[in-house]
């Protein structure tokens, strides 16, 4: 649950930023292995859990057209989000 509480707060303190940019998804947040983990396969045991990373491309000012995030869709895939987390298994399956 503390993952679910991580990514609500995030999407809350990052939705008016250039992190935050027109759209936020699953696919755009990654986790850094842990200090121990060893080899090359990932495990659960492996994976930093409590600090998510949000990847994003940024361009020059001259190709970004002022978009900002929608809210009713940044809280739609926060709330697919936490139900994944809740079920444990992803909304296509």
């Amino acid at each position: 649950m503390l993952l679910a509480l991580t990514l609500a707060i995030s999407l809350l303190q990052l939705h008016d930023t250039p992190w935050l940019h027109e759209s936020w998804s699953k696919e755009g947040i990654q986790f850094m292995k842990t200090p121990g983990a060893k080899g090359e396969g990932v495990s659960a045991l492996d994976v930093d859990f409590t600090k998510p990373l949000i990847s994003r491309e940024f361009f020059s000012p001259s190709h970004d057209s002022a978009k900002h995030l929608r809210p009713k869709e940044a809280l739609l895939e926060l709330g697919i989000m936490l139900l994944e987390l809740w079920h444990e298994k992803t909304i296509e399956d």
